[in-house]
C-alpha cells in the first residue's frame, strides 16, 4: 500500500510562544535592543513590528527601558564608588594566596634534636579566591557628579571682560588697526 500525505488541516501546529515578556525583561536588565532580541530568540526588527501593531507594547517598552536605565545607573554608581575587581595575573595565570606545606617531616634523634630539617614547599591555598584589587573609575564618578550636581561640577561658562565690565582692550586695538588698514588702502 502506498502512504498518502495527510491534508494540511490535520498537521500539528507549533505552539507560538509570546517572546515579548522575555524581550522586555532583558531590556529591563540594561541590555541593548539587539542583545535583548538575542536573549528572547527573536530577530531584532521584530521589536519594531510589535511597536507598530500592539498598542499596549509601547507603554510596556517604555517602562522596561526606564528600569534598564536605572539598572545601568546603579552599575555606574557601583563601578565609580566600589570599583571592579581586577585579579592579579603573573605569566598568564591568576595569583592565589600561598601556604607552606611539609613535603618530608623532620628527622629527629632519640633526644628530640633535629637531625634533618623538614622539607617544605609553597602551594596555592585550596579553594581561595585569586588575589586582586578593586579599581574605581574616577572618570565615571566625575560624570555622575556632573549629572547630579551640574551647578557645582558641570561646565560653567566663563565670561571675560575688560576694565569695569567693558570690552577687552585687545579687541578694541584690533578693530582700530583694521580701520587704519582700511583707511590706508582707500586713500
Amino acid at each position: 500500500m502506498k502512504k498518502t500525505k495527510e491534508p494540511a488541516a490535520k498537521t500539528k501546529r507549533r505552539n507560538v510562544i509570546d517572546r515579548k515578556p522575555a524581550f522586555l525583561a532583558a531590556l529591563a536588565l540594561g541590555l541593548t535592543r539587539r542583545a535583548a532580541a538575542r536573549a528572547a530568540k527573536v530577530h531584532w526588527t521584530t521589536h519594531y513590528d510589535w511597536l507598530a501593531n500592539d498598542p499596549d507594547y509601547a507603554a510596556r517598552y517604555e517602562a522596561a527601558m526606564k528600569r534598564g536605565d536605572d539598572a545601568l545607573e546603579d552599575e555606574a554608581v557601583e563601578r565609580a564608588t566600589v570599583g571592579v575587581y581586577e585579579p592579579n595575573v603573573f605569566q598568564g595565570r591568576f595569583v592565589y594566596p600561598q601556604e607552606e606545606y611539609e613535603i618530608k617531616p623532620a628527622v629527629t634523634d632519640r633526644r628530640g634534636r633535629v637531625v634533618k630539617p623538614a622539607r617544605t614547599a609553597w602551594r596555592d591555598k585550596p579553594g581561595a579566591a585569586p588575589l586582586g584589587v578593586y579599581r574605581k573609575s574616577d572618570g565615571l564618578l566625575m560624570f555622575l557628579l556632573r549629572g547630579r550636581m551640574p551647578e557645582k561640577y558641570g561646565r560653567q561658562a566663563l565670561e571675560v571682560t575688560g576694565p569695569q565690565g567693558g570690552p577687552i582692550e585687545i579687541v578694541e586695538r584690533l578693530n582700530a588697526a583694521r580701520l587704519r588698514i582700511a583707511a590706508a588702502r582707500g586713500a
